[in-house]
């Protein structure tokens, strides 16, 4: 359920980060945005992750995305934490492998983690999911937190890019165990990390997946269809259970 004091409080992290940044003023980056139990750190005023808290913890997005009684979850594309914290923090018994390929969103969501003092249930791996283990090229869009995949097709080719570690999901189960519930936002990038994920999906209770474009969706569905799960969509995600 959205809490309406979550709005109110990314209203005022926001608007006075804006009025610090016209000012010149940086320190704001040190300061916490309190929500609920949950804290998290990031610039006043600068994207920092902050659309994805307000999706999270304002909107709402992922509030069909059943993970009571999980043990694991993997979270992959897990920027600043948002979700990982927040199911941690309600979840005494939760752990998380949490997967984030951008080094300098990956150092925030060690940070968040920390200062929550979860780092006992949450594995952070800097790395991006693919079809394949390897290398794989990550654009980095200016005024973000994300990492966006690089392909022909991609959906925002904007900004430098930079070599990144690529593992595939069923690779972090045979590390890892399996994982009862499994979060998928990778900007674009979905489809090819579920193809390297055949035993996970086979594993897995429920699934939540961004997928960005009809085409996408339509191509994610049917892969996690094929794995045994029941899929809907509420756009622009996909929520799977076990059928």
């Amino acid at each position: 359920m959205v809490q309406p004091w979550h709005w109110p409080a990314l209203a005022a992290y926001l608007g006075a980060g804006g009025v610090t940044r016209r000012l010149g003023y940086r320190g704001g980056a040190a300061w916490p945005l309190r929500i609920g139990r949950a804290r998290f750190r990031g610039p006043l005023g600068y994207p920092a992750g902050l659309k994805f808290l307000l999706e999270i913890y304002g909107r709402g997005v992922y509030d069909s995305f059943r993970t009571e009684g999980a043990e694991l979850l993997f979270d992959v594309g897990a920027n600043v934490g948002g979700l990982a914290i927040q199911r941690c923090l309600a979840q005494p018994k939760l752990r998380v492998v949490a997967l984030e390929p951008r080094a300098s969103t990956c150092a925030t969501l060690r940070a968040n983690i920390a200062t929550n003092a979860l780092a006992a249930r949450i594995h952070v791996i800097e790395a991006a999911a693919d079809e394949r283990a390897g290398r794989i090229p990550l654009g980095l869009p200016v005024g973000s937190t994300m990492g966006v995949v690089r392909t022909p097709d991609t959906i925002d080719p904007t900004g430098p890019v930079v070599d990144v570690r690529a593992l595939t999901l069923d690779e972090l189960l045979e590390d890892h165990g399996s994982p009862d519930a499994v979060k998928i936002d990778v900007e674009g990038h979905e489809a090819a990390v579920l193809r390297g994920a055949a035993r996970t999906l086979r594993e897995a209770k429920t699934v939540v997946l961004e997928a960005h474009t009809p085409d996408r969706r339509d191509t994610c569905a049917r892969l996690l269809e094929q794995a045994g799960l029941r899929v809907r969509a509420i756009h622009p995600l996909l929520f799977a259970e076990r059928a």
